[in-house]
């Protein structure tokens, strides 16, 4: 736990310290879609701990620059999670699509490579699909809150990210799935990217 804590703190540290110099704009991947996939963790945080496991992400993003420094983002993530229900099966497949806004600047590095520090925001569902028959599946509202870096050179994009995710959840067990709260997980994600030409 300690490692994850200073991985998210790391790369929170890195990306406030982009953020805080001053920017260079560039217009070379205006206007240019970017695709591309990413792996990394889910990791549940306060009561959403003592239900789900820590789970290996993946996942494809889409991405449009509006400008150089505002892109509009489209995500679908998978997590084949473990729940903490004690049922026969406990595989939990966790499945996120969302959309949202990125906000930025644009850096020169060097002659050829561009650093890319923003944060971002948006909305969309989630589905807890279990995979055991007593357990209830659910699907509902979500919204991520996020900063990332990106290291752009050409047409590639490598990608880092973290997420702090809200989102409506239902307890699975018959006679609690009427029991509607907001719970929360964190995302920390490396993916790599194309624009298309």
């Amino acid at each position: 736990m300690k490692m994850k804590r200073m991985m998210m703190l790391t790369m929170v540290l890195l990306s406030a310290a982009a953020a805080l110099t001053l920017s260079a704009q560039s217009t070379s991947n205006f206007g240019r879609p970017q695709i591309g996939p990413y792996a990394g963790a889910l990791l549940p945080t306060g009561d959403q701990k003592d239900v789900m496991k820590d789970a290996f992400l993946a996942g494809a993003q889409v991405a449009f620059a509006v400008s150089p420094a505002f892109h509009i983002l489209g995500t679908f993530g998978w997590a084949p999670a473990e729940n903490k229900f004690g049922a026969a099966d406990n595989t939990t497949n966790v499945y996120t699509y969302d959309l949202g806004l990125e906000l930025g600047l644009v850096r020169q590095m060097g002659s050829s490579w561009e650093w890319r520090p923003f944060i971002g925001a948006g909305g969309g569902a989630r589905t807890l699909d279990y995979k055991d028959a007593t357990l209830s599946s659910h699907t509902g509202g979500a919204g991520y809150g996020a900063i990332c870096t990106e290291f752009t050179e050409s047409n590639t994009v490598i990608r880092l990210e973290g997420r702090y995710n809200v989102f409506n959840y239902h307890s699975p067990l018959i006679g609690e799935a009427a029991s509607s709260q907001t719970r929360e997980d964190v995302g920390v994600a490396l993916g790599i990217s194309f624009h298309w030409k």
